[in-house]
């Protein structure tokens, strides 16, 4: 094709995609507007959107300062040649990407993952200032994680390949997480701008449990309206050649004349100069997309559409949501963000809408956008939060729980789950998933209620595929399961519930513990490493350590209290943060619902007496796993999850570290929760929830 072709070609194709140009929402006065349809010249009314609808509008400063205009320029730092680094994937491309992280690393810390996606048929690169300013504040703030940002070329531009076939915002989507297998991200928070928001919806609705957080910018839906203004500075855009008529016109399409014409800070200059001169010289070194490249991502904006059921998912699905939009974006209308709005709701979602702010948000505001790609998990506040821990007893009511006499010589009590389409027909041949929640130190089985609900919730909400079955118990000396007097090992409750899947006929299983229930754990898969699917450790130990000195006080008042108050009280107070526990929820404090979680769950047994302190007691003293043992685990090669909490009063976080260290291997992941106390089965549940789910699939894999 030649040069003179391909102009004509992208000039007709940009005509079709703007031939049913309709009104989009803009104040009660509509203004006219001058405008071409394939016919000639027409007018068109526009209704923009009021700032009521958009509120809460944000009078942001942006780009202002001369960092700012140094975060425009560090693409060579951000981006040489030597970090540009290639991927075949299993969508069968290969792509081009770069991954950034912060200078300061801390070791033996949970590591935060983000992947940026760009929009149309612009390059990685153009991630610079937002990148460069989020690493510079993350070195600054002595975060105690560390942060890995991917950014890469998406099919057809850049670097990567450019196939022939139909593109869609779903394959691309494929394209991304095949991205995040290669480099070995289960999770991560997912970051996308105008198609890369497209692509991002798709994403969190084929693999939601891979979702941190969602951040989707002045992107759409789908099947929207395009602002008429945009025709002919789209069209200069694609069309000019010099670099001086592509800054112009970019300067038209993506910033609106209110940003450009204001003064920036100690510089003699306008905005409009800064980043006009920035578009210019980013220009002069511009790599045209290819023609193929550019019709085949046109066509995936054209053709993507997520409909309401869908959208309805991705809300359902949990996960924190920011939504940003631009008050004078005339290339996805910001009616667009407030149509998502509309369909996003609940706690776990923000909105933000700049005034000033066009199509070009991360040129225009890195500062402001730096500030919200990572976002930290808040823990217990929500009302479905709240449900969760008051679901707990329609879970372990008499039907579900059971008794069976085990080899090891006791009785115990168990619990057993199902998810709600194993009940259907059309699903009883589907492969079963099973897995074994084992509790920790003097505490019952109902105790997992939160995370049971949560999980059952996403299971049966997502259809996997497969069936889930939950089972868990009393371990020996608490509830329902016979209280020896002898000495217990953490190795002989292990030979318990082993002894359990004996008696249900479970060859193996995905097997969780939690403090002493991970010391368990861990001495089952050194003893029955072949029926071990999948190891997940929380809060946990090898043992032999020194526990924190505050919690001694706590410890013994949930121990030897001579009321039950006194017991709920010290309890809380030794599992979860003060300023956790003071935080608002509802019309109360999460301190008060928890005191009540705790004095309400349902028990048919007294509580645990001073037997079960004395054995449980030993049990969890003469815990210890050497490191031969351990390697045991790790050559074993089944996937393994361990999770610390940083206010862990009661088995610090240096534990969690001291495992990971000793567990090595591509099949291990590691999470810490930055404001997480003991107690994270109830203040995480739904973190909790989904890094379960994510290593059961690991398994699989």
């Amino acid at each position: 094709m030649a040069p003179n072709d391909s102009e004509d070609c992208i000039s007709a194709l940009m005509k079709g995609i703007s031939q049913e140009l309709r009104a989009y929402v803009l104040d009660e006065n509509p203004v006219v507007w001058s405008g071409y349809s394939c016919n000639g010249a027409v007018s068109f009314t526009i209704r923009r959107t009021s700032e009521q609808e958009l509120s809460p509008l944000v009078s942001a400063k942006g780009v202002s300062t001369q960092r700012h205009i140094d975060s425009l320029y560090a693409s060579t730092k951000l981006f040489p040649p030597e970090a540009k680094l290639k991927a075949k994937l299993s969508t069968g491309i290969t792509v081009e990407y770069v991954v950034h992280e912060n200078e300061n690393k801390v070791d033996g810390v949970a590591e935060e993952h983000v992947i940026l996606i760009m929009g149309f048929a612009t390059i990685k690169e153009a991630w610079t200032p937002l990148i460069d300013i989020l690493l510079h504040k993350w070195n600054n703030a002595n975060h105690k994680r560390n942060v890995k940002l991917v950014s890469f070329d998406n099919r057809g531009v850049g670097g990567s390949d450019v196939p022939w076939w139909r593109y869609t915002t779903s394959a691309m989507a494929q394209d991304a997480l095949a991205l995040m297998d290669h480099i070995k991200w289960d999770t991560a928070h997912v970051v996308g701008i105008s198609m890369g928001g497209m692509i991002s919806q798709e994403l969190a609705l084929a693999a939601p449990e891979r979702v941190k957080s969602l951040i989707l910018m002045v992107t759409t839906r789908g099947k929207f309206n395009e602002d008429p203004r945009s025709k002919a500075p789209m069209k200069e855009s694609l069309d000019a050649k010099k670099p001086n008529e592509i800054a112009k016109a970019q300067l038209k399409l993506l910033f609106s004349d209110d940003f450009l014409d204001q003064p920036m800070d100690l510089v003699d200059n306008t905005k409009r100069e800064v980043i006009y001169k920035y578009l210019e010289d980013r220009a002069t070194t511009r790599v045209k997309p290819s023609i193929l490249g550019l019709i085949n991502q046109i066509l995936a904006v054209r053709t993507h559409w997520i409909s309401d059921e869908r959208l309805a998912a991705i809300n359902d699905a949990g996960f924190p949501i920011l939504l940003v939009g631009s008050a004078m974006d005339i290339l996805i209308p910001p009616r667009e963000t407030q149509t998502l709005r509309e369909f996003f709701k609940g706690d776990h979602v923000k909105t933000l809408f700049f005034k000033h702010g066009g199509h070009g948000v991360v040129l225009q505001y890195p500062e402001e956008i730096a500030d919200v790609p990572v976002v930290t998990s808040p823990g217990f506040t929500s009302d479905g939060q709240m449900e969760a821990l008051l679901a707990t007893p329609k879970h372990f009511t008499e039907e579900q729980v059971h008794t069976a006499e085990v080899a090891t010589g006791i009785s115990m009590e168990y619990m057993l789950e199902t998810n709600a389409d194993a009940q259907s027909p059309a699903c009883w041949n589907l492969p079963m998933e099973r897995l074994v929640l084992i509790m920790g130190f003097l505490q019952l089985k109902e105790q997992w209620g939160p995370v049971i609900d949560v999980m059952m919730k996403k299971w049966n909400a997502r259809k996997q595929g497969r069936n889930l079955t939950i089972l868990t118990f009393d371990n020996r000396g608490v509830g329902g399961t016979d209280a020896p007097l002898g000495r217990y090992t953490t190795s002989q409750m292990a030979e318990d519930a082993v002894c359990l899947l004996d008696h249900l006929g479970w060859e193996s299983a995905h097997f969780v513990g939690i403090s002493m229930g991970g010391m368990i754990s861990i001495e089952l898969a050194c003893a029955y490493p072949e029926r071990v699917q999948s190891l997940s450790l929380l809060v946990s130990t090898r043992g032999r350590y020194i526990p924190d000195m505050r919690s001694m006080i706590p410890l013994f008042g949930a121990i030897f209290s001579p009321t039950q108050t006194g017991v709920v009280k010290n309890t809380v107070s030794l599992n979860y943060p003060s300023d956790f526990l003071d935080r608002p929820i509802g019309d109360q404090d999460v301190r008060s619902v928890l005191e009540r979680h705790y004095a309400t769950l349902p028990n048919r047994h007294k509580p645990a007496g001073y037997k079960a302190l004395l054995c449980q007691g030993m049990a969890v003293q003469t815990h210890y796993v050497s490191d031969e043992r351990l390697k045991v685990i790790a050559k074993a090669g089944f996937p393994i999850l361990i999770v610390g909490s940083m206010r862990d009063i009661l088995i610090p976080p240096e534990e969690s570290v001291k495992l990971l260290q000793r567990l090595p291997g591509d099949q291990v992941r590691a999470f810490f929760f930055k404001n997480g106390g003991h107690g994270i089965d109830t203040q995480f549940a739904e973190e909790v929830a989904d890094g379960l789910v994510q290593t059961m699939k690991r398994a699989r894999l």
